[in-house]
């Protein structure tokens, strides 16, 4: 029996972007892959990702002729924006348009019931139902009782359920297919983020770099192999004192593989990549 529950994971959205979306007039498989592409975003608490056709036709069950066709009509019509193409290695970044108003397909605006007024015209439209005065009152006192009404604070995550986001994110990158959260996988992420000083964003960086890392090594002599979440964590690299995870920070030995390289290029080191790589150095006995 199913039985979700926020502890699992959820998506925060903004009301009045929700608001946007339902009363858009969005076909079912436009609809569909709006969900996915904030469910990919938002709901790993980012703005952005890298998806796919096929990985949106597995996720909505859709085939890719119909969510390549609707895809297009949503990017074309400012929905969805593509903030990188994609290469031969990886797929493009994509995110929702949150500006609801740049939007080219037709919404259906709600009316704001004025209760002094003896009544409203009507909306002329051709597909839906027409709201009575009554209806309008009825459907605004709902609203209003819903927004009133006082929510339920939502229990803060325990450290376990903290990593847990660690390994989400890890089955979105379609490395190894995991059947679930296994006590070595926590074990290996709780180790790694003590011991190294990782944050769980930090844990997503590196398994990103794995990931470029991966696909831009395949079928070539030095190939990377694809990591089980437990190993790319908990296990030290061949013949080193460090993780192998360590080895996808700033100044690790793959940092550069998944970093664009451009003649004279050299990059800015901040704070942060500076700590990265004091780190990597420490544990290398550099």
């Amino acid at each position: 029996m199913a039985n979700p529950q926020t502890e699992n994971g959820f998506t925060r959205i903004a009301n009045e972007l929700l608001e946007a979306i339902y009363s858009t007039g969005f076909n079912g498989t436009q609809f569909k892959i709006l969900l996915c592409v904030i469910r990919y975003t938002y709901g790993f608490k980012r703005k952005s990702h890298d998806l796919s056709i096929s990985f949106i036709s597995k996720a909505t069950g859709v085939s890719k002729r119909y969510v390549s066709s609707e895809l297009s009509r949503l990017i074309d019509n400012k929905v969805i924006a593509v903030l990188q193409e994609h290469t031969d290695t990886t797929s493009r970044i994509l995110a929702l348009n949150k500006n609801y108003t740049q939007w080219n397909i037709s919404r259906t605006v709600v009316q704001q019931v004025n209760n002094t007024s003896t009544g409203e015209q009507e909306q002329h439209t051709t597909d839906d139902e027409l709201f009575t005065t009554t209806d309008d009152e009825l459907f605004t006192q709902e609203r209003n009782i819903k927004e009133n009404t006082k929510e339920i604070p939502i229990p803060q995550k325990s450290e376990k359920e903290i990593r847990k986001e660690v390994y989400d994110y890890y089955m979105t990158l379609g490395l190894v297919n995991h059947q679930g959260y296994r006590k070595d996988m926590d074990d290996a992420i709780k180790s790694a983020m003590k011991n190294n000083g990782y944050t769980v964003e930090e844990c997503k960086k590196l398994l990103d770099r794995h990931k470029q890392t991966v696909e831009a090594t395949k079928g070539t002599q030095y190939q990377v192999r694809a990591r089980p979440l437990h190993e790319f964590f908990g296990q030290k690299a061949y013949q080193a004192k460090h993780l192998i995870c360590a080895e996808y920070e700033e100044g690790g030995k793959h940092y550069t593989e998944t970093e664009p390289k451009e003649e004279g290029y050299k990059p800015k080191i901040s704070d942060y990549d500076a700590e990265l790589i004091a780190r990597v150095k420490a544990r290398q006995g550099l």
